[in-house]
C-alpha cells in the first residue's frame, strides 16, 4: 500500500498549521479575557449580592476628606466615625474598641500605640466557633489609602448588609477594622491580645489592596489548609489563586493582619488586588485610580466564601494541607500537598 503522495502532504499541513494558529488565537483571547475582573455590578442588584456600586457608594463617604488618615489623625477618626455609621446604617450594633498594643516582628522592629478598632457582630443560629472578616482602616501618611485599604473596609459593609439578607448562618461572623496595621499590624494585636470576641474566631478572612485594579487574589491561607481550599473551590466562582501565590508571598518581606492571627492559632485567607502597583503607599491611591471591576471580584469572592464557611462546622476542620490551583478562573483543583513532587516527576519523565 503507497503512502500519501508529496502533494496530499503540502496540501494537509497549511491546513493543520492554520487550524493550530486559531486554536491558539482562541486561547490567548479566552486568558486574556480570563484576566479581567468581572463587570461591577450597580446600585440596583439583589439585596443578597454584592454590589460594588454599592460598596463604592460607602467608600466614597468614608474617602469625603481625600486625604491620608493615619493612626491617631483627626482625619482617621472622622474615617472611623463613617465606618461606625455604615455599619449601623445596614443593621449592626457597630462600635469602636480601644485598647493600647504592642508588638514585635522577629526582633526587626517593637512598636506600641493605643488603637481604635471597629467591631460588629452577627450573631449564629448556633453558639460555636465563629468566622471573622477583617481589614483595617487606617492609611499611611503618604496617601489617602483609597484602595489600601478603605475599599475592603466598605467591602466588609457591603459584604455584611448581605449577609443579614441570607441569613441567619449556622456559625456567628465578626467584622473588625482594624486600626494601625500600617504602623506594624497593632490593631490586629490588640484585638487578638484585649477583646472578648478573639476566644471565639476560628477561621479569618483578611482583605487587602497592593495595587488599584486588576483580580483579587486569594495568595496566603494558613498551615493545615486542606480544608479551607476545599471551601475556597467548593464556593468562589470565579477563582483566581495558586499555592504558588503563597510560596513567592512567603520569601517577600510582607506581613499583613492575618500574620497575627495566624501567630495566635487561628486558620484564615488573605485576598488582594495588586495591579497597578505604582499606586501603593502614594498620593495615586485615590477613588478615581481604583478599579470598580476589582472592588466586584474581591467582594463578590470573600462573600460567596463567608456563606460556605458560616455553614460549615469550624469546630473539628479535616486535618491535612493542600496545592492548588485555579484553571483559567473557572474552576480550582486542588490535592494533598504530599502528592505534587510525584505529580511533578511524573509529568517530567
Amino acid at each position: 500500500m503507497s503512502g500519501p503522495s508529496n502533494r496530499d502532504r503540502n496540501t494537509v499541513r497549511p491546513a493543520a498549521l492554520a487550524v493550530a494558529l486559531a486554536l491558539m488565537a482562541w486561547l490567548l483571547v479566552v486568558v486574556l479575557i480570563r484576566q479581567q475582573p468581572p463587570d461591577p455590578r450597580g446600585l440596583d442588584a439583589p439585596p443578597e449580592q454584592f454590589s460594588a456600586g454599592r460598596a463604592l457608594a460607602i467608600l466614597e463617604e468614608m474617602q469625603a476628606d481625600g486625604v491620608p488618615h493615619s493612626v491617631g489623625s483627626e482625619a482617621g477618626e472622622r474615617v472611623q466615625a463613617r465606618i461606625v455609621a455604615a455599619l449601623q446604617a445596614v443593621g449592626y450594633d457597630a462600635e469602636v474598641h480601644e485598647t493600647v498594643a504592642c508588638r514585635s516582628d522577629s526582633g526587626a522592629y517593637a512598636a506600641c500605640a493605643p488603637v481604635r478598632n471597629i467591631v460588629a457582630r452577627l450573631d449564629g443560629r448556633e453558639d460555636g466557633p465563629a468566622l471573622m472578616l477583617m481589614a483595617h482602616h487606617d492609611s499611611v501618611r503618604a496617601g489617602p489609602g483609597a484602595a489600601d485599604d478603605s475599599s475592603s473596609v466598605a467591602e466588609i459593609v457591603e459584604i455584611a448588609r448581605a449577609l443579614r439578607k441570607g441569613g441567619p448562618y449556622r456559625n456567628p461572623i465578626i467584622f473588625v477594622a482594624t486600626d494601625a496595621e500600617e504602623l506594624g499590624l497593632l490593631g490586629a494585636q490588640g484585638f487578638v491580645d484585649d477583646h472578648p470576641w478573639a476566644q471565639d474566631v476560628a477561621v479569618v478572612i483578611n482583605m487587602e489592596a497592593r495595587g488599584t485594579r486588576g483580580l483579587s487574589y486569594m495568595f496566603e491561607t494558613s498551615a493545615g489548609n486542606a480544608w479551607l481550599i476545599d471551601a475556597y473551590a467548593s464556593s468562589v466562582r470565579r477563582p483566581a489563586s495558586s499555592s504558588l501565590h503563597y510560596e513567592v508571598y512567603r520569601i517577600m518581606p510582607n506581613n499583613t493582619d492575618l500574620t497575627v492571627t495566624r501567630q495566635a492559632g487561628m486558620a484564615g485567607f488573605n485576598f488582594a488586588f495588586i495591579d497597578r502597583g505604582s499606586h501603593y503607599h502614594t498620593p495615586l491611591d485615590r477613588l478615581e485610580n481604583l478599579d470598580p471591576r476589582s472592588v466586584q471580584h474581591q467582594g463578590e469572592s470573600v462573600l460567596a466564601l463567608v456563606q460556605e464557611l458560616a455553614e460549615r462546622d469550624l469546630s473539628a476542620p479535616r486535618p491535612g494541607d493542600a496545592d492548588w490551583t485555579d484553571l483559567l478562573g473557572f474552576v480550582t483543583v486542588h490535592w494533598p500537598a504530599a502528592w505534587t513532587i510525584p505529580l511533578s516527576i511524573a509529568g517530567l519523565s
